[in-house]
């Protein structure tokens, strides 16, 4: 009986030593590959560097690559506490594209890492930092001008428009006399009036109205401002002289038959 457990327990060192000659040759040899795989290189991030809360922005690397041609996967994280996880894979050689939203104002630092399929990480990019600020839209334009014009005639209107930030502004202008004739005019400064001119061509009443937009796509509510279009009275004088000589062809004709 007791040669018996010294035998199994010979047997047991036997196989023991057997496993982990077989482990460390394993390690060894994952370390041998390893040396010879090196990490993705160092990725460079490029983009915006100021936007507004709520507006996605995309941001890109330059080529990425791995020395071995590995396919390499990335972690991107935005700085707000939101980590991608590693995305991918992606074939070295590309550029790599990815968006973000921030609904805070503040900075923000993205970093971006990558790793090939041996799992090796490359370091972490410079941190690339935005500014989000929470934009306020302009306010509603001020219309100024002839509530009382004629047909024919060009007229002036000024518009005005401020925005809390200092942003430019663009202007949209419809005139009411067009069907889909709305006109966009800038940008200009914030708080700077402008003079802009047009001429009607019928009869009619109408509302102007116009909207300030802000540079980052902001808008303001519509302002109204009513017009009274009427005939020129020298126009109409004219079309009906006109019309007469028009006439008086057929007119003559009816008088020498008539005689």
């Amino acid at each position: 009986m007791f040669r018996k457990s010294l035998f199994c327990i010979f047997i047991f060192l036997i196989i023991s030593f057997v496993f982990l000659q077989f482990i460390n040759a394993k390690t060894e040899n994952i370390d041998y590959l390893n040396a010879l795989n090196n990490p993705p290189d160092k990725p460079h991030i490029f983009g915006p560097d100021n936007g507004t809360i709520n507006v996605e922005y995309t941001f890109c690397t330059d080529i990425i690559t791995d020395p071995e041609g590995d396919s390499i996967y990335c972690l991107w994280d935005w700085g707000d506490g939101n980590i991608s996880g590693w995305l991918g894979p992606y074939a070295s050689g590309q550029v790599l594209c990815e968006s973000h939203i921030w609904t805070e104002p503040g900075e923000y630092c993205i970093m971006l890492k990558l790793k090939d399929s041996s799992e090796l990480e490359s370091e972490w990019s410079d941190p690339f930092c935005i500014i989000i600020i929470d934009n306020q839209p302009p306010s509603a334009p001020s219309i100024d001008g002839p509530n009382r014009v004629r047909v024919g005639f060009e007229n002036t209107w000024d518009f005005v428009s401020v925005d809390p930030e200092g942003d430019n502004i663009t202007y949209y202008v419809d005139w009411g006399d067009v069907c889909g004739g709305a006109e966009y005019h800038g940008p200009y400064h914030s708080g700077q009036k402008i003079n802009l001119y047009h001429t009607y061509t019928k009869k009619i009443d109408l509302i102007i109205n116009a909207m300030a937009i802000d540079s980052h796509g902001a808008e303001s509510e519509l302002s109204f401002f009513e017009v009274e279009i009427t005939r020129n009275k020298k126009v109409v004088i004219k079309n009906l002289f006109s019309d007469l000589l028009n006439r008086l062809p057929n007119m003559l004709k009816i008088i020498f038959n008539f005689f």
